[in-house]
């Protein structure tokens, strides 16, 4: 699953249902693909490293997922993400967010 500088990185999960083999070399390997993993592997790709993301669960995002039982949506992961709706922010994922050119629409909350 290299990742060349122009595509996102790509988790060995959703490229092994695609039945596409692992690549031969990389410059970087990412094992995991959480908030941090997947951090990592989107900066390293910005840059134009050559990055492969490895993660054994079906699903990239590590605790940051969602899954439905029983007619029922849950989410899991932090439940509060603050900073992000500023422009000069101190929240480091908001930062590279900035860094790689991706700008979610961000919900803000005018009161508690």
């Amino acid at each position: 699953m290299s990742s060349p500088a122009s595509s996102p990185p790509q988790s060995a999960a959703s490229t092994s249902r695609r039945k596409e083999k692992a690549p031969t070399e990389t410059d970087v390997i990412v094992i995991g693909s959480g908030l941090s993993g997947l951090s990592c592997a989107a900066l390293l790709t910005h840059c134009g490293t050559s990055t492969t993301v490895l993660e054994s669960h079906d699903t990239p995002g590590g605790a940051c997922h969602t899954w439905t039982r029983r007619g029922f949506h849950f989410e899991s992961g932090p439940s509060l993400y603050s900073g992000f709706s500023m422009d000069e922010s101190p929240n480091p994922l908001k930062n590279i967010f900035q860094i790689v050119g991706e700008e979610p629409e961000w919900i803000t909350y005018d009161r508690w």
